[in-house]
């Protein structure tokens, strides 16, 4: 494992007890936590792995997106206590999956901010004429279909006007820049998706946890940087 990266579970002494490497460098995972999951049919819920796997824009070396937003291929995966794939969730209206936030809730869905760059002239908001929004929409996705339920879009809310965030642009090939503007979004948490079983402490964590202990498990083997899907 050394020099590479992943998705790791190490148990309360510090050893590794599964590690999930990624098949390339240029993939990053983030968002990994314990969830639970729920099936939409008011069954018990089952305790989780879920996290963001995709590419992170790194300007000004090949994008002109902002640093750190996120780029298309991107996904969320669900995996069950025996570390074997349960869910692969995907945005939707040509949107990018953000690393920040992935909610589980007792409906059977996923909440997560998805976000895609639009072209937009912002001189009206000291921008750049072929500048670009990064808009970012909320989704809420059926985890049994994969089917968009709900969607709320940021740009069609509200006018970059009212964004208390100055424009920023660069020079980028001829006359072209980049441009950041509209409504940053960070988090999606309602509050009946997240059960507690205690100050802070998520239902999913109460007692003996499949994460923290048990023998180890060999690494997951991918070969490609293509989606798992199920």
């Amino acid at each position: 494992m050394v020099g590479q990266t992943g998705a790791l579970v190490n148990d309360n002494s510090g050893d590794p007890v599964w590690f999930r490497p990624l098949p390339s460098t240029n993939l990053q995972n983030a968002d990994f936590k314990v969830q639970t999951y729920y099936d939409g049919r008011g069954g018990r819920g089952q305790p989780v792995l879920t996290w963001w796997q995709g590419t992170l824009a790194l300007p000004p070396a090949y994008t002109n997106l902002p640093a750190g937003a996120p780029e298309p291929g991107g996904c969320y995966y669900i995996y069950d206590s025996h570390y074997r794939l349960l869910k692969t969730v995907f945005a939707h209206h040509g949107h990018y999956p953000d690393e920040h936030e992935f909610t589980l809730t007792r409906r059977g869905t996923a909440l997560f901010i998805a976000s895609r760059p639009v072209p937009r002239d912002l001189t009206p908001y000291g921008g750049p004429k072929y500048g670009a929004i990064e808009n970012s929409e909320i989704h809420e996705v059926d985890l049994a279909t994969g089917r968009l339920l709900y969607s709320w879009n940021a740009l069609a809310t509200g006018a970059p006007a009212r964004c208390r965030r100055r424009c920023r642009g660069r020079r980028a090939s001829g006359d072209r820049l980049s441009a950041t503007g509209s409504t940053p979004l960070a988090a999606t948490d309602p509050p009946a998706s997240r059960p507690r079983a205690g100050p802070g402490r998520p239902a999913a964590l109460r007692g003996h946890s499949p994460w923290s202990a048990g023998r180890r498990r060999r690494a997951d083997r991918h070969t490609t940087g293509r989606p798992e899907s199920r």
